[in-house]
């Protein structure tokens, strides 16, 4: 009895230390700081993946929108209708990439393209050798607006982005995310965390 008793309190003790911590990011699209934050933050974690096994990564594309209609959904986006779109495309890119790198990686040559379309989509996408199919249906369906909606839901009011919350204040100094996700990890850290610099240049390949 006594060795269950032990067992099941070092099971709750391992549980307890690789709990995740949730971390929300706020960015949007026609936004070079966003892009920068893409190509070389989380692009830095894409390469780091270990990191994503201690934090809930929710990323929020929407920035500085605001939801006018919820039925039928209408947005009014700091760039214009070319920021809702290419936020549509985005969101959609995130949502069906079958992995957190491939979607930093096509996101990233979204940005690099300058604009958002069905065939940017499918050229981004191509260019890494992965299916688009589901992306562009998202984009091209209402599905694409759901995404906007839910992530307006979840964005309060940004005077700034890219930007970042653990829960409680909003943070923009994004150069500092991988730190701040080490600084949650308990007990031994991935090798990562010691290493003096957190992010990659933007010509950095994934």
């Amino acid at each position: 009895m006594r060795f269950i008793i032990f067992v099941l309190l070092l099971t709750a003790v391992a549980s307890a230390s690789n709990s995740k911590y949730s971390l929300d990011v706020y960015i949007e699209s026609i936004c070079g700081d966003c892009h920068r934050f893409v190509a070389n933050e989380l692009k830095f974690i894409a390469l780091h993946p270990e990191l994503l096994d201690y934090v809930d990564f929710n990323l929020h594309i929407f920035g500085k929108a605001r939801i006018t209609s919820r039925s039928p959904a209408r947005f009014v986006c700091q760039f214009g209708e070319a920021g809702c779109t290419g936020d549509k495309a985005l969101n959609c890119i995130y949502k069906h990439s079958t992995s957190f790198t491939n979607a930093v990686k096509v996101m990233e040559c979204i940005y690099e393209t300058g604009y958002a379309s069905e065939s940017s989509i499918r050229m981004c996408y191509d260019k890494f050798y992965q299916k688009s199919a589901d992306a562009i249906q998202c984009f091209k369906s209402d599905e694409a607006d759901q995404l906007m909606l839910e992530a307006g839901d979840n964005t309060p009011p940004l005077r700034w982005v890219p930007a970042f919350s653990d829960g409680g204040d909003i943070r923009f100094d994004t150069r500092n995310i991988v730190k701040e996700i080490c600084g949650h990890i308990e007990g031994e850290k991935p090798a990562v965390c010691g290493t003096s610099q957190h992010t990659v240049g933007m010509d950095s390949e994934l």
